[in-house]
């Protein structure tokens, strides 16, 4: 049974999960790139966090897609962390 949302508001399924649902294969890649964001900006200033970005975003396709995933998948699934890293998606854009 699946918990219901507050009378007058929907929720989303993006954010309903229970213990008995099974991760698939997207939601595992979104988890990774979202830590590797998270590892790369944590403990910096808003100018240090960009700066290693691009930095990370630079070293080839492959690390390109994470930090766009990443950064997606923190503003869709971790409000709080929004407008921290809400001012990166500049960085997205494909050279």
């Amino acid at each position: 049974m699946e918990p219901q949302p507050p009378k007058g508001k929907s929720q989303g399924r993006l954010l309903l999960s229970s213990t008995l649902d099974a991760k698939d294969e997207l939601e595992e890649r979104l988890d990774r790139c979202a830590a590797v964001v998270t590892s790369l900006i944590s403990g910096l200033s808003e100018r240090e966090a960009n700066d290693a970005l691009t930095a990370h975003v630079c070293k080839g396709a492959q690390q390109h897609e994470e930090v766009c995933l990443g950064l997606f998948s923190i503003l869709l699934a971790e409000p709080a962390q929004a407008q921290k890293v809400g001012h990166h998606d500049q960085d997205c854009r494909q050279p």
